[in-house]
C-alpha cells in the first residue's frame, strides 16, 4: 500500500473464500473454480467492457469481482426470474423484484443475498456470462487510517468494527443464521502466519505473503487535515470507530514535538467504558502526558450511552454541556471542528452547533443555520459520515 498521510482513507478490496461462497456459487452455475474463461461481445452487439477482466478463472471472478453476499437488486431478481424453469419460482422472483415495502424490509432483516437466491430457487439456470452481467460488483470498503506515518512509518492502522449479527428467516427461502460483514470478516480472518492452501477462517481465505497473510489496499486522500496554523484550536467528535482519524491526529501532534493547538478537544462516545472504549489508555495518556509533544490532547470528553440505564448520553449532549466554552473558540478563535461517524450522529452534532449559536451567540434560527453552513464552506466544519 502506498504511504498514507494522517487520517487518509484506505480502500480494501474484499474476497470471499474458495471453500464457501465461491464454491457453492460455482456448483449452482455448473462451472468449476479452476476453469478459465474469456468474454467477448456477440457479433453485431455494441462494444462494451466485460463485467470482469478476462481471461479469468471462475474462482477469481466469483471471489474478487462478484459480491455474492450483497442483497439482490431488482435487475438481478428480474434476470433470475427470466432463467427460472419453474413457473412458481418465476412468479416468486418477479414478486420479489416488484419491491413491496414489507417484503423488502424482510429481505433486509434476513440479509438475503445473491447466493441465497441461487440456493432458494433451484430451477434458476443462469448461463455463467449472464450471471456475471447481472450480479452486483464487489466494491472496495473504505476505512479512515487511524495512525500517523510519523508514529508508524511502515504501517497503516485501521479501526474496524466486525459486523457479525443474527439474520432473521425469510419466508420459506432462508432460515435464520449469522451474517458476517464481507470486508470486516475478511480482515478479522487475516493471520500473522500463512494458512494451508485451502484453509479459511470466518469463511474467508487469504493469500500468504512471506510470514503473514496478504491484504491488499490502496490509499486515497481524506477530507481530514489539521489546520495549517499549528496553534488553531481543534475540536474532534468521533464516537465508536469514528475515532479513527482523531487517533491519527493525536499521534501526529505527539510526534511533531512543535507548537500544539492551544485547545485540542476530543469528544468520544461508546456504549460502555468496560466494553468498547477504543484506545482508552492511549487517549487518556494523551491528556495526562508531560514534556514536549507528550500532551497533544487538552481535553477528552467521553459519552457512554449504556453505562447508566436511566440516562443515555451521546457526544452531542456533551457538546451542548460545553457550549459556553466551545462557542468563543468557534466564533472568535477560528477553531476547526471535525466530525466522523454515522449519519444520524452527524445530524445531531450539526444541530448541537446550531443550538450553540442560538444560545451562546444569541442568533435566530436562520442565522444560526447560515453560520454553520458558512463553517462548512470555509472548511472549519469537516464531516466524514456513513450510513
Amino acid at each position: 500500500m502506498a504511504a498514507a498521510r494522517d487520517a487518509d482513507t484506505a480502500a480494501v478490496p474484499t474476497a470471499r473464500s474458495t471453500v464457501t461462497a465461491s464454491r457453492a456459487a460455482a456448483a449452482r452455475l455448473g462451472v468449476r473454480l479452476e476453469d478459465v474463461f474469456d468474454l467477448r461481445p456477440l457479433p453485431g452487439a455494441p462494444a462494451s467492457a466485460p463485467p470482469v477482466p478476462t481471461p479469468c478463472t471462475v474462482h477469481r471472478a466469483l471471489a474478487w469481482h462478484v459480491d455474492l453476499s450483497a442483497a439482490p437488486g431488482k435487475a438481478f431478481l428480474t434476470k433470475a426470474a427470466h432463467y427460472a424453469e419453474s413457473p412458481a419460482e418465476r412468479d416468486a422472483l418477479r414478486a420479489l423484484a416488484a419491491g413491496e415495502p414489507e417484503r423488502q424490509a424482510a429481505l433486509h432483516e434476513a440479509r438475503f443475498s445473491v447466493l441465497d437466491v441461487l440456493a432458494a430457487f433451484p430451477s434458476v439456470r443462469f448461463p455463467f456470462p449472464a450471471f456475471l452481467e447481472a450480479a452486483p460488483r464487489m466494491h472496495p470498503r473504505f476505512y479512515t487510517v487511524s495512525s500517523s506515518p510519523l508514529a508508524a512509518p511502515k504501517a497503516a492502522h485501521l479501526t474496524v468494527k466486525l459486523v457479525r449479527e443474527v439474520s432473521a428467516p425469510f419466508e420459506q427461502a432462508k432460515a435464520a443464521g449469522v451474517f458476517t460483514g464481507a470486508c470486516s470478516g475478511y480482515l478479522a480472518a487475516a493471520r500473522p502466519s500463512p494458512e494451508a492452501p485451502e484453509a479459511a477462517v470466518n469463511g474467508f481465505r487469504h493469500h500468504p505473503a512471506g510470514g503473514s497473510d496478504l491484504v491488499l489496499a490502496f490509499v486515497r486522500p481524506s477530507v481530514f487535515r489539521l489546520p495549517r496554523a499549528p496553534a488553531t484550536p481543534v475540536v474532534m467528535v468521533g464516537p465508536g470507530t469514528g475515532v479513527a482519524p482523531f487517533r491519527a491526529f493525536v499521534q501526529e501532534l505527539r510526534e511533531r514535538r512543535e507548537e500544539l493547538p492551544e485547545v485540542c478537544a476530543l469528544y468520544f462516545g461508546c456504549q460502555h467504558p468496560d466494553r468498547d472504549y477504543l484506545y482508552r489508555e492511549e487517549l487518556e495518556g494523551a491528556v495526562r502526558g508531560s514534556g514536549p509533544g507528550a500532551r497533544p490532547l487538552t481535553k477528552l470528553r467521553t459519552a457512554f450511552s449504556r453505562q447508566d440505564p436511566k440516562r443515555k448520553v451521546y457526544v452531542q449532549h456533551l457538546l451542548a454541556e460545553d457550549g459556553a466554552e466551545l462557542w468563543p473558540l468557534i466564533r472568535d478563535r477560528a477553531a476547526h471542528v471535525y466530525v466522523c461517524g454515522g449519519v444520524a450522529m452527524g445530524r445531531s452534532v450539526t444541530q448541537a452547533l446550531q443550538d450553540m449559536a442560538c444560545k451562546h451567540g444569541k442568533m435566530g434560527g436562520e442565522e444560526a443555520l447560515g453560520f454553520v453552513k458558512k463553517l462548512e464552506q470555509d472548511k472549519r466544519l469537516v464531516k466524514e459520515l456513513w450510513a
